[in-house]
């Protein structure tokens, strides 16, 4: 596995799933002009030569409908697996074009542990930090206890920079 540090960085779009909406309330009217909003949020960002790490749950639709929303999104995608996605076999995510799909947590750069859904035993008193998906509202995973939620819903429905992520933890980690 290789990650790049300028790649974005994204989770829980629920592409094609009309119940986050209400669930997440997330602030669209029905599912097609929040699929929309988000493929162009995502392509404001994203260039065609860009990594994208989403981590876990890009979506819910048909076989037919993810492969058209992939189709979308700029850059080369990969794909950690959230609970929702592993209702397709990792064969079926690399078919539908990520280049790469995880199926575990990771560490990244001997600090970061990489997951979707956060690692509890994470906190303020160790030397690690949790970059996650999962939790789509604001909770007490945040930086004050080495948690950077990167649910659509806490990063304006825009891929952030790892880059950025990286800095922040390590100085908030110096702090």
């Amino acid at each position: 596995m290789q990650i790049r540090d300028d790649a974005w960085v994204i989770a829980d779009t629920h592409f094609g799933h009309k119940h986050i909406i209400d669930y997440a309330d997330r602030p669209f009217k029905d599912v097609s002009e929040m699929d929309q909003e988000m493929i162009a949020r995502w392509n404001s960002v994203v260039s065609d030569s860009d990594w994208v790490l989403h981590l876990g749950d890009f979506s819910l639709a048909s076989p037919l409908i993810i492969k058209s929303y992939f189709s979308l999104l700029k850059g080369s995608k990969i794909l950690l697996l959230g609970n929702h996605d592993r209702a397709h076999t990792a064969d079926f995510w690399l078919r539908v074009g990520f280049r790469e799909v995880i199926e575990r947590p990771f560490i990244y750069k001997d600090y970061f542990i990489v997951s979707h859904e956060p690692v509890d035993w994470v906190s303020a008193r160790l030397p690690v930090m949790n970059i996650h998906g999962h939790i789509h509202e604001k909770t007490h995973y945040n930086l004050e206890n080495n948690h950077y939620n990167v649910s659509v819903e806490n990063i304006n429905y825009t891929p952030v920079r790892l880059q950025d992520i990286i800095e922040k933890g390590y100085r908030y980690a110096a702090e």
